[in-house]
C-alpha cells in the first residue's frame, strides 16, 4: 500500500474493529498500516472481510496477513517458488529485479548476498540433489525470520546491468527488469541511462513506490502485470482463424514423400558438374 491509500486502509480496519467493540487509537491504526504495508490496497481490504467471517477475536496484524497470504511456511513455499520462477526468466543471469515482498528482499540478501549470487548458487541444481533440498531449508527458515521483521522492498542489479555500469553508450536504451511482485512474476522493458548504465530515476522510483499505473507502461505488448487470473466467468477463449484451422488440417492430411531406393540413390545428380 501507498501512503497515499492510508485512509482506504483505516476505514476498513476501523469498521473491523467496531464489530468486535474494540476502538483503536491513531497510534495503533498507523502501526497496523506499517505491519500491512507491503501488502496491497485490495488485500487489506480482502483480510479485513474474512477477519470478519472467520475470526472470534479482534486479529493481530499477523493474523490479517495469514488470511490473504497464508501461514509463515505457506508464503515461504509461495516465495520460493516465485524466486525460481523469476530466475527461469533471466533474473540475476542477465536482468535486474525489483522485489516487493520485503521479506523475500532480505532473504536474498541474508542468504547469498544479491541476486547474482543467488542465481549462481542455484543454477543447475534439481529438487532431487541434496544441495536443493540444503538450499531451500535456507530460505525457509530465513524467510519465516525476514516475516517477524519490518523489511523493505528492494532493487537488485542483474549481471547485465553491473557490467553496462562500466561503460558508457551513445544513447539511452530499454532493457527487461524482472518484477517479483505481490501476486506473481513478470518481465517489464524499462529505460537505461547510457551514460550510467543504470535505470532511469523515475523508473525506478515506479519500482520503489509499487505504483501499477506507472508500471503499466513498462508492460511488453500482450504482457499482464501479474495480476490474479481470470476467472471462469470473465475468461474468454480466443478463437482460431479458419485459415489457421485449414492449414493446420492440411499439413495433417498431407501424405509423406516417398522413400527413394538403393538405386534411385546411387544414381548421378541431374546436375552433376553445373554450378548451383
Amino acid at each position: 500500500m501507498q501512503a497515499k491509500q492510508a485512509k482506504e486502509f483505516y476505514k476498513a480496519l476501523v469498521a473491523l474493529a467496531e464489530m468486535f467493540d474494540k476502538t483503536l487509537s491513531t497510534n495503533v491504526q498507523e502501526l497496523y498500516f506499517a505491519a500491512l504495508a507491503d501488502l496491497s490496497l485490495d488485500d487489506a481490504r480482502e483480510a479485513c472481510k474474512r477477519a470478519s467471517q472467520q475470526c472470534k477475536f479482534f486479529p493481530k496484524p499477523v493474523e490479517l496477513r495469514e488470511l490473504v497470504a497464508g501461514t509463515g511456511s505457506e508464503q515461504a513455499d509461495q516465495a520460493w517458488e516465485w524466486l525460481l520462477s523469476a530466475m527461469r526468466d533471466g533474473a540475476g543471469q542477465y536482468h535486474s529485479c525489483f522485489v516487493e515482498d520485503g521479506a523475500l528482499a532480505a532473504t536474498i540478501v541474508r542468504c547469498w548476498g544479491g541476486i547474482v549470487e543467488a542465481f549462481n548458487a542455484l543454477r543447475g541444481l534439481g529438487p532431487d540433489e541434496p544441495m536443493y533440498a540444503s538450499q531451500r531449508k535456507s530460505f525457509v527458515a530465513a524467510y519465516t525470520s525476514c516475516l517477524r521483521e519490518q523489511c523493505t522492498p528492494r532493487y537488485f542489479a542483474g549481471s547485465s546491468e553491473l557490467a553496462n555500469r562500466c561503460m558508457s553508450f551513445p544513447r539511452d536504451y530499454q532493457q527487461p527488469v524482472v518484477l517479483i511482485g505481490a501476486r506473481g512474476v513478470v518481465t517489464l522493458s524499462m529505460p537505461f541511462n547510457g551514460a550510467t548504465g543504470e535505470l532511469q530515476p523515475e523508473a525506478k522510483q515506479a519500482l520503489l513506490d509499487c505504483d501499477r499505473a506507472a508500471l503499466r507502461a513498462y508492460l511488453p505488448s500482450k504482457a499482464s502485470l501479474a495480476l490474479p487470473p481470470a476467472t471462469e466467468e470473465t475468461a474468454e477463449l480466443v478463437p482460431m482463424p479458419d485459415e489457421v484451422r485449414d492449414g493446420i488440417t492440411k499439413l495433417a492430411v498431407r501424405k509423406a514423400m516417398p522413400k527413394a531406393t538403393d538405386a534411385e540413390l546411387m544414381q548421378k545428380p541431374v546436375n552433376e558438374g553445373r554450378p548451383f
